[in-house]
């Protein structure tokens, strides 16, 4: 009779985890490769979705992107901040500059000429690959939650 109890309790205890992950850290598998070469089409990602209810995004940091925003038709989608309210962001022959520094992966094939401040409560946010198509202003409402991991 005890190992039945302690089984149930086992069980138990693993369904509250399982439900703890759902709803904090939930999975996404990645639909695009214009995260390429960080994230590539299939990968999956694990997202905090609650974090930037306490912090602010930072540059760098990989969010995931509701497509209520408005900047993609469908889908979520993962793509790296690459400026935060208060910046300055400059496209020029193809290349992305931050308050006056060219940033990592800075290349922008066929990209509009861009001079513009960062708003309040924005973020500017393209893929990694050189070829996407998705990258400008993003309401920080519109972001999902932070990519923690990807395999």
């Amino acid at each position: 009779m005890t190992s039945i109890k302690l089984a149930v309790k086992v069980i138990s205890l693993l369904i509250l985890i399982l439900i703890f992950v759902k709803v904090f850290f939930p999975f996404y598998r990645i639909g695009s490769g214009s995260m390429e070469p960080t994230l590539s089409e299939g990968d999956v990602i694990i997202v905090s979705r609650y974090h930037y209810k306490f912090f602010k995004p930072k540059r760098r940091e990989i969010v995931l992107i509701d497509p209520a925003s408005g900047v993609f038709s469908k889908g979520t989608l993962a793509h790296r901040v690459i400026a935060v309210s208060g910046d300055r962001v400059i496209i020029a022959n193809d290349r992305v500059a931050v308050n006056g520094d060219e940033i990592e992966y800075s290349v922008l094939n066929n990209a509009r000429p861009t001079d513009l401040v960062v708003p309040r409560d924005n973020i500017f946010q393209k893929g990694d690959n050189p070829e996407t198509r998705t990258y400008g202003l993003v309401n920080q409402e519109f972001i999902v939650g932070k990519v923690l991991f990807y395999f």
